[in-house]
């Protein structure tokens, strides 16, 4: 009985694993940072729970190809990473550089520091 609710816990882990990669590759043009983190934390749940798994010869003979159809996502996904943390990257360096303009321009004198000078008649 063990052997069998194994086998469907396996076969239903790696069809999840299918169903969330091919989701994620359908909508990666208008997904956010938030829902690729979220994506990677599920992913990385049903790995783990893979790997606690028994795995037999069996096994991967009937799953090793959908792992692997997942597994040829993965260089889409760390595209759309790339491209996403690039671009927080440039919009950090822009706030950045706005914070020193802004401040430069707004900064404030000291009337310590202040001298006037009158001129001999």
């Amino acid at each position: 009985m063990v052997l069998l609710s194994q086998v469907w816990s396996m076969d239903s882990l790696v069809q999840s694993l299918q169903v969330i990669t091919e989701h994620m590759v359908d909508q990666l043009d208008c997904v956010t940072e938030e829902q690729i983190v979220f994506f990677i934390d599920q992913r990385e749940a049903i790995v783990q729970q893979l790997q606690q798994l028994e795995i037999t010869d069996v096994d991967r003979e009937q799953y090793g190809a959908a792992v692997l159809q997942v597994l040829e996502y993965d260089p889409i996904i760390t595209a759309k990473l790339e491209l996403l943390r690039t671009e927080a990257k440039n919009n950090m360096q822009k706030t950045s550089i706005a914070k020193v303009q802004n401040t430069a321009y707004n900064s404030t004198y000291s009337s310590d520091n202040s001298y006037y000078f009158d001129e001999r008649k």
